[in-house]
């Protein structure tokens, strides 16, 4: 499971394995980023990079935090579909492919439930990496 907490400034990920173990926390903010796992405490730039170094995967952490609510990030846009309700359908993005697959409505409008992103790596041997994410539940925090 993951938690996700986002702050206009700043967000904290909790990822928790089988029988609810706290398998990592990452917090970023404008300062950089921290990463606590069993190995220990980590730091980063940011927590793109800081994930990078530390599994070689190169997820977008940073652009996520946008993606999640069904908008591009403030970066360049590759591409980009609206469905026939006006959401975001399909962005390119980043070097992502982000498909919308199904939305959901929420108190503060339809927000996306299902989505996938998908990026091809050209460094290295071909690899493709899909991640798949299904948004159970939307809270409003203060």
């Amino acid at each position: 499971m993951l938690h996700w907490v986002v702050r206009p400034r700043a967000y904290q990920m909790t990822g928790y394995g089988p029988f609810g173990r706290l398998v990592f926390r990452l917090r970023a903010n404008g300062d950089g980023a921290k990463l606590l796992t069993e190995r220990g405490h980590f730091r980063g730039p940011d927590a793109d990079a800081l994930l990078a170094r530390l599994t070689g995967w190169r997820l977008p952490v940073a652009g996520l935090r946008y993606w999640i609510l069904g908008i591009p990030d403030p970066g360049p846009i590759t591409s980009q579909h609206v469905n026939r309700f006006g959401l975001l359908a399909a962005l390119g993005q980043a070097g992502w492919s982000i498909r919308y697959r199904q939305y959901r409505e929420t108190p503060w409008g339809r927000l996306p439930e299902l989505l996938s992103l998908t990026r091809s790596e050209k460094t290295g041997p071909p690899a493709r990496i899909t991640v798949t994410l299904r948004i159970n539940q939307w809270q409003a925090g203060s």
